[in-house]
């Protein structure tokens, strides 16, 4: 069990030793200045720039999150990294592990407190850096000036309440096992690097539709980087945060467990309880992805249909003209006249495709 006001006190703790480390502000400043940096150069790429390349105007600072997003938490998660590798070693070093021993405080209870007084250090900087860079684009906005733009809230918000916080936790967890089990502190570093290799490949190489199951970006998804229709994460993004918090959960029970601190606790129970919490974890994750498996069938079914219909004469398009009514954050509709031709030597029937993503109320 975790002892609620040991905790806090250990929270409180951590974040004050975090905060005299040297390591703590140099790689504050550089995820600060990484962020601030690479905000202003999208925002000057795509207002000063833009009217020259359809693909610089691209570069909306809007939507910064979707693009670069990754970018900055993969700087955190190596601010985590460094933070937490030795924080075993450091008690030895500066000769406190014998007092801390004698404490009351339970192992769990320890790193419990010790994780989140490092996420909380971790997680101020980057809700600075989301608060530098929506002032200037509201001071964009409010003297109108061609550089600079508010950071889409929904995927602004997402990231910073849902994405962040959970990364941190799981990174964290993560270390705090890998400490635990290898006790030398260049294993640990090599181990969490190598954790964070397997993250950084598996954002730019699972297909799309498993990001809901093993990416930790909402907007990897494409769910809420849009103004004209934005969204929510859907349930599947909450169950897999929740998964990723269950397996790091399960990850400081297991390293309390084995921590080479005296604690009162049975240790093959709790080894067991925090198994159990990395498997519900786990499969969760493995739901998810079936899930999201099963849609690639009713894509089969579509272009199973279009296989067969190849060779039928498809129409050419010669103009269009008509009616576009958006409605940000409620509606898209069309209301378009077509022009057609049919190809040479089309019988009495052509084939139309119509985008399956749109309710098509009448032809």
């Amino acid at each position: 069990m975790v002892d609620f006001r040991g905790y806090l006190a250990v929270t409180a703790a951590q974040m004050r030793s975090s905060r005299r480390l040297a390591r703590t502000w140099v790689f504050g400043v550089l995820a600060l200045l990484f962020g601030v940096l690479t905000y202003l150069f999208y925002s000057v790429l795509q207002g000063l720039l833009s009217g020259l390349s359809a693909s610089i105007g691209m570069l909306n600072p809007r939507f910064i999150m979707a693009g670069v997003g990754p970018f900055f938490l993969w700087v955190l998660l190596a601010v985590m990294i460094f933070l937490a590798f030795d924080v075993r070693a450091r008690d030895a070093r500066e000769r406190r592990a014998e007092v801390l021993d004698a404490r009351p405080v339970g192992n769990l209870t320890l790193l419990a407190g010790r994780l989140t007084g490092m996420v909380v250090v971790i997680w101020v900087p980057l809700l600075l850096l989301c608060l530098i860079m929506q002032g200037i684009g509201a001071l964009s906005a409010a003297f109108d000036w061609r550089v600079g733009e508010l950071i889409h809230p929904g995927a602004l918000t997402t990231f910073l309440f849902v994405d962040a916080p959970t990364a941190l936790v799981f990174f964290g967890a993560a270390v705090f096992l890998s400490a635990v089990l290898f006790r030398n502190r260049l294993a640990v570093v090599l181990v969490a690097l190598a954790l964070l290799g397997v993250q950084i490949w598996a954002t730019w190489r699972l297909p799309l539709y498993l990001a809901p199951a093993f990416s930790g970006f909402t907007a990897a998804t494409m769910q809420v980087a849009s103004d004209v229709l934005p969204r929510w994460p859907l349930s599947e993004v909450f169950a897999q945060r929740a998964a990723m918090l269950f397996v790091a959960a399960g990850f400081v029970v297991v390293a309390a467990a084995l921590h080479p601190r005296p604690d009162r606790g049975k240790r093959a129970v709790d080894v067991g309880v925090g198994a159990a919490l990395v498997v519900i974890g786990a499969v969760t994750v493995a739901i998810i992805a079936i899930r999201a498996g099963a849609d690639l069938d009713k894509r089969e079914a579509w272009r199973q249909y279009h296989e067969a219909r190849r060779d039928a004469a498809v129409p050419l398009l010669t103009h269009v003209a008509g009616r576009v009514t958006i409605v940000p954050g409620d509606r898209l509709e069309l209301a378009l006249d077509y022009q057609v031709t049919a190809p040479a030597g089309a019988d009495q029937q052509l084939a139309f495709t119509l985008n399956p993503g749109m309710v098509v109320r009448s032809v």
